[in-house]
């Protein structure tokens, strides 16, 4: 325990309302503001001063409502990580708060607040209550008995300064991420026009004259390992706007490997493509990784002597694979493409030195943008130790 720090239960401290019923078809242009618990799992980050949606007045009126200052807790989540997620309420004006979420009242700095609630000592309390197996629930009741470390108010607002400062500068690198992405999309459509219209009157060819090889992924659960291993299994849920998330690969033992690349092994290069789920989604596959395929996938292999596979992976990505899936998707419920329609896609294919130069600027972004996600993953993890010298 630190000297001149108390600690004390959040009931002790504050005290929980809990939301009222909002749904999202009861939002309105003109109304009166609202905050839905979906929005502090997407939209929101440790503290927000401003709504984004509103409500007929009735509603409001019926509603649990949060003053500046107040705590917003998320306390339905689909996985233990996402409970108890929350932001600090710094708008001037009272806003009404969703069922699934709390309002917690209280004297302390609320950004204090925010930042103890993601701490890896209140996850470790949180896993005491958290309830549920697809949704997962923390009563308010049950937060409320948890202690949360209170030092001095010149300390809290030291603390929350410092932890600020760190995302911050998080948020400024994410930003120029985004600026590369839109860069790079810029530099597509200004050298290419529109893959839709073909507004430049390129030569199209179908996916499969430009492409050596197209497979599907096995049709089967792959047995997964208990560690990580030397063979990653891209899923969907891996391919997040055009680049791999490692967050949630899943790994495979050498067996299970050998028999997912049957027909063919993942190259570096390959473009891996979304058939289903997070469809219309690819990532090109980086050197030094044993890769195979996981559910609803398939995997490209561009024939690079007429199209180079940086500018195939950009041309999947635009808006032409979103149309090319509504053709063959006009009587399904659920979004997905099968193989042999994908191989019929028709693709604009320009001059290979021109996709040759456009690729040589797309390498120039991602090595820029390589750079920024790694200054990105130091950051968090001072951030995490500043937290961790703090909170634990």
């Amino acid at each position: 325990m630190r000297e001149g720090w108390t600690y004390k239960t959040f009931g002790d401290v504050g005290s929980f309302l809990r939301g009222k019923s909002i749904q999202k078809a009861d939002f309105v242009e003109k109304g009166l503001p609202c905050i839905h618990y979906g929005q502090i799992h997407t939209k929101f980050g440790v503290s927000v001063d401003k709504h984004l949606t509103e409500i007929p007045s009735d509603i409001y009126e019926k509603s649990i409502i949060a003053s500046p200052g107040d705590v917003i807790i998320a306390i339905t989540s689909e996985d233990l990580e996402g409970s108890c997620k929350s932001t600090a309420w710094l708008g001037d004006y009272d806003v009404a708060v969703s069922a699934h979420a709390a309002v917690y009242k209280h004297n302390l700095n609320p950004k204090y607040i925010v930042y103890y609630l993601r701490s890896n000592s209140f996850y470790v309390e949180k896993e005491k209550y958290a309830r549920g197996f697809k949704v997962m629930e923390i009563k308010p009741t049950d937060i409320a008995r948890i202690l949360i470390p209170i030092p001095p108010i010149s300390i809290q607002q030291s603390i929350v300064a410092e932890l600020d400062k760190i995302n911050e500068l998080i948020g400024l690198k994410k930003s120029q991420l985004n600026d590369l992405d839109s860069l790079a999309q810029s530099i597509f459509y200004d050298m290419f026009g529109d893959p839709v219209e073909n507004e430049k009157g390129w030569e199209v060819k179908k996916m499969e004259d430009i492409c050596t090889n197209i497979v599907d992924c096995p049709h089967s659960t792959p047995r997964k390992s208990d560690s990580v291993t030397d063979y990653p299994c891209i899923r969907t849920s891996e391919l997040k706007g055009g680049a791999i998330s490692w967050d949630t690969m899943q790994y495979l033992e050498k067996e299970e490997y050998e028999i997912r690349i049957a027909r063919l092994k993942p190259e570096a290069g390959d473009i891996v493509f979304g058939r289903e789920g997070t469809i219309g989604d690819a990532v090109i596959l980086p050197k030094g990784y044993n890769f195979c395929l996981g559910q609803r996938t398939m995997l490209l292999r561009a024939n690079t002597e007429i199209i180079s596979n940086i500018f195939l992976h950009r041309v999947i990505l635009s808006e032409w694979i979103k149309q090319q899936i509504e053709y063959v998707n006009v009587s399904s419920t659920v979004a997905h493409v099968n193989i042999k329609d994908f191989k019929q896609f028709p693709v604009p294919l320009p001059p290979l030195p021109l996709q040759q130069t456009f690729a040589t600027r797309i390498t120039a972004i991602e090595q820029q943008k390589q750079r920024i996600s790694a200054s990105i993953k130091d950051l968090e993890t001072l951030l995490s130790s500043r937290m961790q010298y703090w909170f634990d």
